[in-house]
């Protein structure tokens, strides 16, 4: 999606008729250089009687001397180009534009008076009250001004630049996560280890990279409607550092101490407000590029979708917050200042209000209990009301500047709905067979027409089921393309409430039935394993095809040397198995350790064998499904995982942990892996989720 933004930027940047608006710098020194002039020499006592406001400097030749060659004066001073000079004259025939009327002296013009007057002029403390000759004011009263005037424009353009840097730092994580990917996939392993096998990695990544912040991460907590999920260490890390570095960047004004202009506390207002809603412009395209599929980012960074969440969710609350604060102080502002009741009702302010509610409104439905809840509801009501937001944000800044911000985000937009319609049009609408096992799983199988299309182990797939009170919704399932089956995909749902509900009860009746999909994939990334001579895989129910088709490419020789391989995987519902059945005996016929542990209800009656329950048929206990196959058992209970993570240890000095399960059995071996990697600071140890929540 990344490289399509681009060349969807440059194609419409490239086009004469659809170039993007930059907002212009707002410091312009020839500008700043002539107002603080005419601010300083206005005050002094020149020898005529003309009336009016900044009538002097404009028609008595001495005093537009002095205004000439204080401007040029601040200009070089400052070191700034020979050529800003002219935007000196633009100004100085705005201030005078009431008393030139039709005779605009040209640039020209003003140049021959500098010239002239150069031989002339005096320093303002050799002069005579009333003034008849031009002067060279007073330089430290000067310097004031031209402080007082700069600052509220540097305010304002340095507003971009450190939007400019928040967007950069967000870069910068993207680059170092690209860069951990690279060094874990690396062919040189001396380099590898020398990175990762020593006790400052080991603590570094035991203490901050791969804990959660308080012991949950994949589960969401709290109560009733206050349910959230806790980013991990390294996010939380991450966020507090762009938080850091936010509140800098807000906080950081230029003050006039003079109070020339305005007072301490409109000067506080106003600029906070003004850096306030610049910053909240400067989040849109991040806020818009973490919310995308972003499968090429996914891909070369190793960052899961969830996590891009996590980042989304927070720079929108940052966002809002900065939104808030921009609408509030500049409400406040026109209260003190007494002019609210000429701009209530002004477009401007009018679309800032609709702006910083619609935001308000999407940041609250954005809670979890509306996501897990009403969960499409949420998605379409999102869509809805960002698309209000950003045009709303378009009409309010359309004649102030900072359009860009917003121009970028709607090109990111629509290229990620440009991508996600060719994705589907790719796959083409299948015809899906749906199979009910048991009372709450229901196994997919969907022809592929493609040999180009590939699911790698560890993908996922959004579905869309045609319909009509089922297209609208789209949601993500695990993927693996078929290990038993040529050109065939597999995905396997737990029947819970809405979607997966309706499904079950339309085949119910007859056990399958077969219903054309969309396919929408695939996204994510696999997890390289090529770098561990160990890997343990852990999975827990329907969290199997991602480990399961990992742990069967894992097994492939390698440089002539076997990997140890253990698959363990927790069942309490024999349908699994059922579905499963010849891709679990392709495991047992390879290399790998394949461990079950059944957690379901153990009877022994023979009546109920064929059922799927427990029976011991030989030496070793076994669940044997409806026919004649049978299971070996490790364990009627769950799995150890601290002893499983021993052992496996004991066997390499490189081991990878893949985990897939239930939340709480994933936070688990998070938490444990985490203490190993501390324990163990001399191997390496990796720790890779193929689960996500958001």
């Amino acid at each position: 999606m990344y490289f399509v933004n681009i060349l969807v930027a440059l194609a419409l940047i490239g086009e004469g008729q659809a170039r993007l608006p930059v907002t212009k710098k707002k410091t312009n020194w020839g500008q700043i250089a002539a107002d603080a002039c005419a601010r300083e020499l206005e005050s002094y006592n020149y020898n005529t009687e003309v009336k009016g406001r900044h009538a002097i400097l404009c028609t008595y030749q001495p005093a537009l001397d002095s205004w000439l060659l204080c401007t040029k004066a601040v200009l070089e001073a400052k070191d700034r180009k020979s050529t800003e000079l002219n935007s000196g004259f633009q100004k100085i025939n705005e201030l005078c534009s009431a008393y030139y009327e039709d005779q605009v002296p040209t640039k020209e013009e003003y140049f021959k008076m500098i010239e002239n007057s150069e031989s002339t002029v005096i320093p303002l403390s050799g002069a005579e009250s009333p003034l008849t000759r031009p002067v060279t004011p007073d330089e430290t009263s000067l310097e004031e001004w031209v402080w007082a005037i700069y600052g509220p424009l540097d305010n304002l353009d340095k507003g971009n630049v450190y939007g400019t840097v928040i967007c950069t730092f967000w870069l910068g994580v993207l680059v170092i996560a690209i860069m951990y990917r690279a060094l874990l996939g690396s062919r040189i392993d001396k380099f590898r280890w020398l990175v990762l096998k020593n006790k400052y990695a080991a603590l570094l990544r035991g203490r901050l990279v791969l804990p959660a912040l308080w012991y949950s991460h994949a589960r969401e907590v709290g109560r009733y409607c206050f349910i959230s999920l806790i980013p991990t260490r390294l996010e939380s890390l991450t966020l507090a550092m762009y938080c850091v570095l936010h509140a800098v960047f807000l906080f950081k004004v230029n003050i006039d101490h003079r109070q020339l202009l305005s007072n301490y506390k409109n000067q506080i207002i106003i600029f906070l407000s003004d850096r306030a809603g610049i910053l909240a412009f400067a989040h849109f395209p991040l806020i818009i590029l973490f919310a995308g599929r972003n499968q090429v980012i996914q891909s070369l960074t190793g960052i899961k979708y969830s996590t891009f969440i996590v980042f989304h969710k927070w720079l929108g609350r940052v966002m809002l917050a900065d939104a808030i604060l921009h609408a509030l102080g500049y409400t406040y502002h026109s209260y003190l200042s007494h002019y609210w009741m000429h701009v209530k009702h002004n477009p401007v302010w009018h679309h800032g209000r609709v702006a910083v509610v619609t935001a308000s409104l999407i940041t609250f439905f954005s809670f979890f209990f509306f996501r897990f809840y009403c969960y499409e509801i949420f998605l379409i009501g999102h869509i809805i009301l960002a698309v209000i937001f950003f045009y709303a944000c378009l009409k309010h800044c359309m004649n102030l500047g900072w359009t860009e911000w917003i121009i970028i985000s709607i090109i990111f937009w629509c290229a990620d709905r440009l991508v996600r319609i060719m994705r589907i049009a790719f796959f083409g609408f299948p015809e899906a067979r749906l199979e009910l096992y048991g009372a709450s799983l229901i196994k997919i199988r969907i022809p592929k027409k493609t040999k180009y299309w590939r699911a790698q182990p560890g993908q996922y797939i959004y579905l869309q089921f045609m319909k009509p009170t089922l297209f609208w919704q789209s949601h993500p399932f695990c993927v693996m393309d078929s290990l038993v089956e040529k050109n065939e995909l597999t995905v396997v749902m737990t029947v819970k409430e809405g979607i997966t509900k309706k499904l079950r009860n339309s085949i119910a009746t007859e056990n399958s039935s077969k219903l054309r999909v969309a396919v929408e994939g695939p996204y994510g990334h696999t997890i390289c394993t090529k770098a561990f001579k160990g890997i343990l895989f852990l999975a827990a129910g329907a969290g199997v095809p991602g480990p399961l088709s990992m742990a069967l490419k894992a097994a492939k020789v390698e440089d002539g040397k076997e990997k140890l391989i253990t698959f363990v995987w927790t069942v309490r519902d024999t349908s699994l198995l059922q579905i499963f059945e010849k891709e679990i005996r392709l495991l047992e016929d390879s290399s790998i350790d394949v461990q079950l542990y059944f957690t379901g209800k153990r009877n022994r009656g023979s009546i109920q064998e064929d059922e799927g329950l427990p029976s011991k048929s030989s030496k070793e206990e076994t669940v044997r499904l409806k026919g004649e196959a049978e299971f070996p058992i490790k364990q009627y209970t769950r799995p150890n995982l601290d002893y499983l993570l021993e052992s496996a240890l004991c066997s390499s000095d490189s081991l990878l942990v893949v985990a897939c399960g239930s939340a709480a059995f994933v936070d688990q071996g998070r938490e444990i892996v985490a203490r190993k990697v501390l324990k163990y600071h001399e191997k390496c140890i990796e720790y890779a989720e193929d689960f996500q929540n958001w």
